[in-house]
């Protein structure tokens, strides 16, 4: 049976082009989270920052970060296209809407995407040291034995 050519591939909800880029994973991303930031926008018609930071942890900020240790060190354009989505995001309270984006991120007690990612990064580098993933891994500090 003939393999057909295919221009992207998604294994694990990752999609992947022939290049081996993640363009177009990242744009679908961006697009899922700002239907989800308006459909928030749309369903609720006074929305308080306690409330927003409840919906925004919970239906956006899920999409934005998942499986970004895969694709992210590929392009900083790439990230910086989540983080506008998220920058977008926190606009939507009228009070904070003129505020800059550092000024909401904190209001909102929210970190920055690019903050969430190194988190994320430290996270899975502490589990690999200490054995929390099941795959043969290579010493990191190899020991070297005295001579005496």
């Amino acid at each position: 049976m003939p393999m057909k050519e295919s221009k992207s591939e998604r294994d694990l909800g990752v999609l992947v082009d022939g290049n081996l880029k993640f363009n177009l994973h990242v744009a679908q991303i961006a697009g899922k989270a700002n239907r989800i930031s308006g459909v928030i926008r749309r369903t609720f018609d006074f929305l308080t920052p306690e409330t927003f930071v409840q919906l925004f942890k919970s239906l956006v900020q899920p999409v934005l970060e998942y499986a970004h240790s895969v694709w992210q060190l590929q392009h900083k354009t790439l990230c910086a296209d989540l983080e506008d989505v998220q920058r977008r995001a926190t606009k939507l309270i009228a009070s904070l809407k003129d505020k800059p984006y550092q000024e909401r991120l904190v209001a909102f007690s929210l970190p920055s995407l690019e903050h969430c990612r190194l988190r994320g990064d430290m996270i899975d580098v502490f589990k690999y040291v200490h054995g929390a993933y099941d795959a043969d891994r290579p010493k990191l500090h190899p020991h070297y034995g005295r001579d005496t």
